[in-house]
């Protein structure tokens, strides 16, 4: 995983809805809650190939989701078009969080679905102006 200047990452682990999560979530960027450069939250999962009975992925897919999210830090850091704020693990899929500065994502959903095109991504992107996922997040 490549690193980011405001990068300062915690991890946590527990039970959601009967579920095991894993959430990695970068408490560096709470001096950037509500930052109007960055209002949209957009989220992409995406499903691991053979998780473990935890929902957990296998070892083997560690590196590829590894790769997936320097995909995701490269495009969202490069241009300064938005930030990875978390990364969630449960029932059999990743999750990437980003606040981004527009609502167009399409161009890194293109870069991954071609670099690996046998995962499936979903995506959703919503404004949120206050950050009030991140705030969920690292309450």
């Amino acid at each position: 995983m490549r690193k980011h200047p405001k990068d300062e990452w915690i991890v946590g682990e527990g039970i959601h809805e009967g579920d095991r999560i894993i959430a990695r979530i970068n408490i560096g960027l709470q001096r950037m809650i509500g930052d109007i450069h960055y209002p949209f939250r957009a989220g992409i999962s995406i499903t691991f190939k053979n998780p473990q009975y935890d929902g957990m992925p296998l070892a083997a897919e560690l590196d590829i989701f590894a790769d997936i999210e320097n995909i995701i830090v490269d495009y969202f850091t490069a241009e300064q078009k938005g930030m990875l704020c978390a990364v969630t693990s449960t029932q059999g899929a990743r999750e990437f969080v980003v606040y981004s500065d527009s609502e167009d994502i399409s161009r890194v959903l293109r870069t991954v679905s071609k670099k690996f095109p046998e995962y499936e991504l979903r995506y959703y992107i919503e404004l949120d102006k206050e950050w009030n996922e991140y705030q969920y997040l690292i309450a």
